[in-house]
């Protein structure tokens, strides 16, 4: 991650003239201070550059060559440089001159950067035959201004009411379905005609898993909706990459096809054949039939909205926080000592939280099954204490409170098992050559302490013998 407040800098005294930083000023609205010149103005603005005030109204202000040009730093897997971005700014097939890469730069400037939506950044990369310095300069889109970008330019429509639909879903019940699916109980999973949503199901229930009875999604632990629902709906868009070379600085077709629908005014959709233009201009095209079916996909598992006439109709992202919204407390009943968890009415994200301080199993015949785990427990306390799922657990299964009661007794004592043997060593370069030394076989506690097995008791003493020091033994 680069540093930004660092490219804050760079950008406003390097690269813009004082011309440009009126500019970003007067586009963004902010009260620049008068005389000083350019250095007080550049010392001024640079501080304030990441702030998101006015960019949004900066972004109404770009023209659809500006548009095109934010979009395409904004969705590129690395910062573009005016190398890069030449079909975009160049006059011709390719520089002939250092100079036509500095006149690339400036409208790249003065369409974008000059109204203070992009940093720049040299990246020192090495230098073609007859290329300046001005090739290699990169921009890069602050994170905090993503969520503020103009629509993308694309013919947009309204959706019209979006209700429920034959072969509609939510994510998290999709969800539900694939985890149930996953453990042998594929029934009641949501079908669109045509089968398109049974491909993602699969795909989706084959990336749950229980391993060493931890709960996992694509081998790895979700403890909240947002890491979930965001893992799950990059599975989708992954699905779409096509299986070709592509470019460093393109997107792959599903990626960029996800950032024009997210962009889109709210309320407003496009059609799959809009669509497929927008992803010709970024580059990134994608054959229309394959489009078609990934759109509806996405549709079926509840991650876009479907709205317009059915024979033509036009999608749009689904807005986070509202499938966020969509999750659901959890529903489990007391199952000896443990929960059953019911995977029909369960929300998803409650499930994976409780998950993290529980021991999985699954059964095809009785489902999902999570015992407390003390030790999971015991170092998630206090935070654990909070979770409302952990709450909910207590309240339906005996088991849960007490192994909570416990780890609540016993959080912040600490416990030394029998066979090992405690150093205090007030001296730290003695307590790191001892951990050196002793490996795995020496933990270093709280304080100047440190625990060792008592098999290593004289290895250890006579360590600190050898370095000067006499012993003290206190038991």
């Amino acid at each position: 991650m680069p540093d930004f407040d660092a490219l804050a800098r760079v950008t406003c005294s390097e690269f813009l003239t004082a011309a440009d930083l009126k500019e970003v000023c007067r586009r963004r609205g902010l009260a620049a201070p008068s005389g000083g010149g350019r250095a007080a103005l550049d010392a001024w603005l640079a501080p304030r550059f990441l702030e998101t005030a006015g960019v949004q109204e900066a972004g109404r202000s770009l023209d659809e060559a500006g548009l095109l040009l934010l979009h395409l730093i904004a969705l590129a897997p690395q910062p573009l440089c005016v190398r890069d971005l030449w079909p975009l700014l160049g006059s011709g097939d390719y520089a002939e001159t250092g100079n036509e890469y500095r006149s690339a730069f400036r409208r790249a400037v003065e369409a974008v950067a000059n109204r203070g939506l992009v940093l720049i950044e040299d990246t020192n990369l090495p230098r073609y035959n007859g290329e300046s310095r001005f090739a290699r300069l990169a921009f890069h889109l602050p994170p905090a201004f993503r969520p503020l970008l103009p629509p993308f330019p694309v013919p947009a429509e309204p959706l019209g009411p979006v209700g429920p639909e034959p072969g509609a879903c939510d994510i998290v019940a999709f969800c539900r379905a694939a985890l149930r699916a996953s453990i042998g109980r594929p029934e009641g999973a949501p079908r669109e005609p045509g089968g398109s949503s049974d491909g993602l199901l699969d795909r989706l229930a084959a990336l749950f898993s229980i391993c060493e009875h931890a709960l996992l999604f694509d081998g790895k632990p979700a403890a909240t909706p947002e890491t979930l629902l965001g893992r799950v709906g990059d599975a989708w868009v992954a699905h779409g990459s096509l299986p070709r070379k592509r470019e460093r600085s393109v997107a792959p077709p599903f990626v960029a096809a996800l950032h024009v629908l997210s962009s889109l005014p709210a309320g407003h959709g496009c059609t799959v054949s809009a669509l497929a233009a927008a992803l010709e201009r970024l580059h990134s095209p994608a054959p229309e039939k394959s489009l078609a079916a990934w759109c509806a996909e996405g549709h079926s598992a509840g991650f876009l909205l479907r709205g317009g006439p059915p024979a033509d109709p036009r999608y749009a992202a689904r807005p986070p926080a509202e499938s966020l919204s969509l999750d659901a407390p959890l529903v489990c009943a007391p199952d000896g000592d443990g929960l059953r968890i019911d995977l029909e009415r369960t929300g998803v994200g409650p499930l994976f939280a409780l998950a993290g301080l529980s021991k999985a199993t699954a059964d095809p015949t009785a489902g999902l099954r999570l015992a407390p785990d003390p030790i999971a427990l015991g170092r998630a306390w206090p935070a654990a204490a909070d979770l409302p799922a952990l709450a909910a657990a207590r309240a339906a299964s005996p088991a849960y409170e007490a192994a909570a009661r416990r780890a609540a007794e016993r959080h912040g004592k600490l416990r030394l098992h029998e066979g090992l043997a405690l150093f205090r060593l007030d001296d730290l370069g003695l307590r790191a050559l001892l951990g050196r030394r002793l490996g795995a076989r020496g933990r270093a506690l709280d304080g100047p302490y440190v625990a060792v097995a008592r098999c290593d008791l004289d290895a250890a003493e006579g360590l600190l013998r050898e370095k000067g020091f006499s012993l003290r033994r206190l038991s």
